[in-house]
């Protein structure tokens, strides 16, 4: 069996059914390996290389699977880059690709081949794994170790850089090890722990994050919160991991859901599962809150403790096997009605204060979406309207974002890995902005007719860094028309790309009218006022449910006041 073949076997066996790259000579004999086995395992050709990589995680992030994508040596492999340092920031497990023809480049010359370079050394520090490979013999183990590393503990990206001449070797085929894991020995105690201080506590609250997710975990942790009566708080990333929970609560941060910070500012107890509590060490929003209250940690990667929060209790645990323990035990606690009145009367009374026009109408969007669809958002005011659309309309949908690395641009390619890997419509949310930084990918969904429809927020502004501009500086430079930016024809550009095209003007006419995700590809021109700020918003300094634009006085302190 030849290498190349001996990879594609290997990534269908791990139930990877679609691909993501631009060919290249030097990996040409994986794409054919790939094309051979259609449609068990389908390459799809990207625009872009980063669109190629952006893709592989979109469809990793939907589908929970490993994504991989692949690229030609030198430029095709440093496109790719951002998308890997994305996945890496956000624990995506994706497996990239690319080859080489020549030997390691000594260290005393810049350049003695043309296009290749140190690959290993670039992508180290954005990995899990990277390994240049340069011998058949040593292939299989490569590629297995890279495997365990992406989709165990952790996810996150591994890196494999191929000599083309590996790729066209007859190798022999040896038996796959398969790494399981093995619950810790602590794990009950750890469950006893936690179950004696959510017994003792009077308002405990669970904070969720992404690793919720990345464990698996989502079915238990929504049946403990049910089952104990514990709201539920999450970072944004994680609003999609609950919904529809009565449990659920909101968001949290600096333009969280007002009735969450609120909930946040009260709780005695707060036990943080997969959620990295990011927020600054010395932030006098979030501080005083960890200070009053008790902390409880777990995590998988015990790397994040070193992120010090007062007076917190730290374990390292898979929540996958810490959550089935916890649930054995009493959690019940003596203050748990009154509490979960205290919740509801907080969300009740500010659910409806920051429903901008602009959130009104993407409400309607996420409303005619099934919940089967996915939605995907890139970067910007856009994205935190639309995940406060999805939370006030209780979506039930999967939303991909570019969290802590915060990539602009990457919704685009990313729509294109989910609906490959769900092969369900997706709705992509982008900017202007964004929109035009991988809009090459839109003739991947023209040509393919994919069911993806673009809805651009479209304010003629780089409206997030203009805001910035606006506090720091006496004028604005290229975030306006007048300072250098502005947004082409999407008419035109529809048009060009052989999409369905809709312009929404009147945001408040567009509420009475019917809006219906199509199987055609289809751009939106969301037109939004181009004035309008990104709120709610927390200035620095106000404590964390003091957020802007102020609620009444009379309104807050009475709230303030609930115990």
């Amino acid at each position: 069996m030849k290498a190349a073949d001996w990879i594609v076997d290997f990534l269908i066996s791990r139930s990877v059914t679609d691909a993501f790259g631009l060919p290249g000579a030097v990996i040409l004999d994986l794409l054919y390996a790939m094309d051979r086995r259609k449609p068990e395992l389908t390459p799809h050709l990207s625009y872009h290389e980063q669109g190629a990589a952006f893709a592989a995680c979109g469809y990793a992030q939907a589908t929970g699977k490993l994504g991989v994508a692949y690229a030609t040596r030198g430029p095709g492999m440093t496109n790719m880059l951002t998308a890997i340092a994305d996945a890496y920031y956000d624990s995506i497990p994706v497996m990239f690709f690319t080859a080489h023809n020549s030997r390691e480049k000594m260290p005393e010359m810049r350049v003695e081949n043309n296009q290749e370079i140190d690959t290993v050394a670039i992508v180290s520090n954005v990995t899990k794994y990277a390994a240049r490979i340069d011998e058949a013999s040593e292939l299989q183990r490569e590629i297995q170790k890279a495997y365990a590393a992406a989709t165990t503990g952790r996810k996150g990206p591994v890196f494999l850089d191929i000599a083309s001449s590996v790729l066209r070797q007859e190798i022999s085929v040896n038996a796959t090890h398969v790494q399981e894991k093995s619950p810790p020995s602590d794990i009950g105690m750890i469950a006893d722990d936690v179950a004696a201080k959510v017994r003792e506590a009077a308002r405990p609250m669970i904070l969720i994050g992404n690793g919720v997710r990345q464990s698996e975990a989502v079915l238990t942790v929504r049946e403990l919160a049910e089952k104990a009566g514990i709201p539920v708080l999450s970072s944004r990333a994680a609003h999609d991991v609950l919904p529809g929970s009565p449990m659920y609560y909101g968001f949290i941060g600096s333009h969280g859901t007002r009735y969450g910070n609120f909930i946040l500012s009260k709780a005695d107890l707060i036990l943080a599962l997969g959620n990295r509590m990011a927020f600054p060490q010395d932030s006098k929003s979030f501080r005083p809150v960890v200070e009053k209250a008790a902390t409880i940690r777990v995590d998988i990667d015990g790397s994040e403790f070193l992120r010090k929060i007062p007076g917190s209790i730290c374990y390292k645990a898979d929540l996958q096997m810490l959550l089935p323990e916890l649930l054995k035990k009493d959690l019940f606690y003596s203050n748990k009605v009154h509490w979960i009145e205290v919740c509801e009367t907080l969300k009740q009374s500010l659910n409806q204060w920051d429903k901008t026009p602009i959130i009104a109408a993407l409400m309607h969007i996420v409303r005619a979406a099934e919940k089967e669809n996915v939605f995907v958002c890139d970067v910007g005011n856009h994205s935190f309207w639309v995940t406060n659309a999805c939370v006030y309309s209780n979506a039930q949908n999967r939303v991909l974002y570019s969290n802590s690395f915060g990539t602009l641009g990457s919704a685009l390619p990313k729509a294109l890995g989910a609906y490959y890997g769900t092969g369900r419509p997706v709705i992509c949310f982008s900017g202007d902005q964004g929109f035009q930084m991988n809009i090459q990918e839109v003739q991947a969904i023209s040509q393919c007719r994919l069911p993806v429809t673009i809805v651009v927020i479209n304010n003629f502004a780089s409206a997030m860094i203009r805001e910035r501009e606006e506090k720091q500086y006496p004028y604005f430079v290229h975030t306006t028309k007048k300072s250098g930016y502005e947004v082409p024809d999407l008419q035109a550009l529809a048009s060009a790309y052989r999409l369905e095209y809709r312009c929404v003007e009147d945001l408040g006419k567009f509420l009475d009218e019917d809006f219906a995700i199509g199987m055609n590809p289809c751009l939106v021109d969301l037109r939004a006022d181009g004035a309008e700020a990104l709120c709610p918003n927390l200035p620095q300094g106000r404590i964390c449910q003091n957020l802007a634009p102020s609620i009444p006085e009379e309104l807050y302190q009475r709230l303030e006041n609930l115990r």
